[in-house]
């Protein structure tokens, strides 16, 4: 307990705390009534031009409680290591700095782990079949998506309904940046292929 309070670390974690206790909630599937999935909030930027944070860290093709329990845990686990490396190095390190360098490095954290898990999961809308959404055109969503390097794409289906798809271009040496138009080609689990619009 003196661990927790001392040198400014209860905040890391109460954090820890806050993962557990919606991971807890998530499992019992009582988070849909208190989160609302992130798809219900209109967050992104005006510009096509530049990502919004809320559009780099995907948190919006993840419920919200997903989105919670990894920020809170990276947040939480981050900034108690910061300050074990901190004091074996036998440097003091402020409070300030420590907190600046959790919340980056939740961010960060939250954008490999939420866009892997997302992908492994395949975490889509599929209130219509996902291969009637082949042949669709399509717009990046994300920073850019290469091959190997999947990431987001809004498409339209017949009823305006938005779908989030984890794409990649069909071509290897090919890579669509945000904001640009493409097209669904073909789908390989929960994976999507795409190419450019013409």
């Amino acid at each position: 307990m003196d661990y927790a309070m001392n040198s400014g670390n209860w905040p890391y974690f109460l954090s820890l705390i806050l993962m557990v206790g919606i991971g807890i909630l998530a499992a019992f599937d009582v988070t849909d009534s208190l989160f609302p999935d992130a798809h219900d909030f209109d967050l992104t930027s005006d510009s096509e031009a530049v990502p919004t944070l809320w559009d780099w860290i995907f948190v919006k093709d993840l419920p919200l409680s997903f989105f919670l329990v990894l920020f809170f845990g990276l947040f939480g686990a981050g900034g108690l290591a910061f300050v074990d490396v901190a004091e074996a190095a036998n440097y003091e390190l402020h409070e300030m700095v420590r907190a600046t360098a959790a919340v980056i490095f939740a961010f960060a954290g939250t954008h490999v782990l939420g866009r892997y898990l997302r992908g492994l999961v395949g975490i889509q809308t599929t209130a219509v079949s996902l291969n009637s959404l082949i042949g669709r055109s399509g717009e990046v969503t994300c920073p850019e998506i290469s091959r190997g390097s999947p990431g987001d794409v809004k498409v339209y289906d017949d009823f305006g309904q938005a779908h989030y798809l984890f794409c990649e271009p069909v071509v290897d040496n090919r890579a669509f940046l945000y904001g640009e138009k493409v097209v669904v080609e073909s789908r390989a689990d929960s994976l999507f292929l795409v190419r450019a619009s013409n």
